[in-house]
């Protein structure tokens, strides 16, 4: 996983910005043929329950391992309110998202 970065949303233009392709990304996509690379917001580890809001997108990896460019899709269901916020499972989330 790769995390979002405070940069990767642009505040002035109230619009998303895809992130840049780094070195964590590219060695997640090395991991992931054929696959995909998420990019979470906030400090959610592999241990953790990350809460469907959390994923702010994702880059499709080709059979070698590479992530396509252009590929980059954005979470329409992404919340920036999460601030880390910690959720057993899904049912908790759903709950607090239902509620906020």
């Amino acid at each position: 996983m790769s995390f979002k970065e405070d940069e990767d949303w642009d505040e002035d233009a109230l619009q998303r910005v895809e992130p840049d392709i780094d070195d964590n990304a590219r060695a997640q996509a090395k991991n992931n043929p054929n696959g995909h690379v998420f990019v979470i917001a906030g400090s959610y580890t592999e241990d953790d329950f990350t809460p469907p809001g959390a994923i702010f997108g994702y880059w499709g990896v080709d059979e070698n391992g590479e992530i396509i460019e252009g590929s980059f899709v954005f979470n329409d269901n992404f919340r920036d309110d999460l601030n880390d916020r910690r959720f057993k499972n899904i049912d908790e989330y759903n709950e607090w998202a239902n509620s906020n």
